[in-house]
């Protein structure tokens, strides 16, 4: 079942109500009338069988009595566990996260004082639901509504947004849950010990979490798929050169993916989807290659170094991917260590030799005086040098690549 804890809480709030209305019934005028009627049939000769009639009713009075202190006990403490999980029906998944403390200290209050609950199966069976409930409100959130569809019509930064908020939710839950069933362990451990029930350890962890760990294990996948949008949507609308054709063959991919539209992606037993995704990760493979060579190619071009470099941040400015952004700073070193070759590499060509070549006589414009054209020809061979390494420095990637042993 996947439903949520407003099942638990609409039964006792039943029961309680039909107990009640049971209660309010014997103890009207009428029914005492014929109760004591009754009563005085049994002191007879003839009263046996009332006799019995009457024990039998003392025991169901009794059972009554203990029924609707049960029910009311239960419906007391799940009344105030529903009010504490409404923003679990309509909040974002970042205020659902904020109030897990106090979700998992209600029910561990619960746990401790309530009749019915004090039992660690009762209490698997509770926490389930509350599983459930944040399960549903994650696949709302991420669908942006109850339509499968809707996804796909989405922002890919939202979806990504929305899908790692639901991870983190998970692994908040997971949390709360074990740093609450810490300290129920110290206080069982305290003076009062015999007034304290055992931590949650004694429950059905897998019943209570499989679920949701299910549950993300599909998110993880999905938020591949859909960070890998979210990063040839940046290409194209920064209008990166070069990636026309890979951002084509991507889309292609993408809609050859989406196949019929309303596939329940984040469904877990959901078995085409697990084929369409390997299929999508060998797509991906090749076209993060494509980037990685496209990227290759343009530091190793004869372009002036600080093209490269502009080049270089521009693609920093659009990759988001894990996997390019580590390529991407292992290109910062090569195109680093290209900038070394060029200031000294003892071939002729590099701006020392060229400085120790024409210091006494440099090469000087048609327009210009000696003087002029020496101190022109100077800075320009100055800021060949400075501009790259300033570059260097201000790129987020400045301090791992001075960082580096091969520097």
């Amino acid at each position: 079942t996947t439903t949520g804890p407003e099942v638990e809480i609409r039964f006792w709030t039943r029961r309680q109500l039909t107990f009640v209305n049971a209660t309010e019934a014997i103890s009207k005028p009428v029914s005492r009338a014929v109760f004591g009627v009754l009563q005085e049939h049994a002191m007879s000769e003839e009263g046996l069988d009332t006799r019995k009639l009457l024990s039998a009713w003392k025991d169901l009075n009794m059972s009554l009595t203990h029924a609707l202190n049960e029910a009311k006990d239960s419906a007391r403490f799940l009344v105030k566990l529903g009010k504490t999980m409404k923003p679990c029906y309509v909040s974002d998944l970042k205020t659902i996260k904020d109030l897990l403390p106090v979700i998992i200290n209600n029910m561990k209050m619960i746990y401790i004082l309530s009749r019915h609950y004090g039992q660690p199966i009762r209490m698997t069976n509770l926490f389930a639901r509350i599983t459930n409930q944040l399960v549903t409100r994650c696949r709302e959130v991420i669908y942006s509504g109850k339509l499968c569809s809707n996804i796909w019509n989405r922002n890919a930064s939202d979806v990504v947004r929305n899908l790692n908020e639901a991870i983190e939710l998970r692994n908040e839950y997971v949390k709360q849950f074990h740093l609450t069933s810490r300290e129920l362990s110290k206080e069982a451990k305290g003076e009062r010990a015999k007034n304290f029930k055992r931590s949650f350890s004694s429950f059905n962890l897998k019943r209570i979490f499989n679920h949701f760990d299910d549950f993300v294990q599909r998110a993880e996948k999905l938020l591949d798929v859909f960070s890998a949008i979210e990063q040839y949507k940046l290409f194209e609308d920064n209008n990166v050169d070069g990636v026309e054709e890979i951002i084509k063959d991507f889309k292609q991919r993408i809609r050859d993916f989406d196949v019929g539209g309303n596939n329940d992606l984040l469904q877990y037993k959901n078995t085409s989807f697990e084929r369409s995704y390997v299929e999508f990760n060998m797509m991906n493979s090749r076209v993060e290659t494509a980037v990685q060579e496209l990227i290759s190619k343009s530091i190793n071009s004869r372009a002036p170094i600080m093209k490269k470099i502009n080049v270089m941040a521009r693609f920093d400015r659009v990759i988001r991917q894990e996997s390019l952004r580590r390529d991407l700073e292992d290109k910062y070193m090569t195109l680093f260590q290209i900038y070394g070759r060029m200031l000294a590499n003892k071939t002729g060509n590099d701006i020392k030799t060229l400085f120790t070549k024409h210091s006494t006589n440099p090469p000087i414009a048609r327009n210009m005086t000696k003087v002029a054209g020496s101190i022109h020809w100077s800075r320009q061979l100055l800021r060949t040098i400075t501009d790259p390494m300033m570059a260097f420095k201000n790129s987020p990637h400045g301090l791992k690549i001075f960082a580096r042993r091969e520097v």
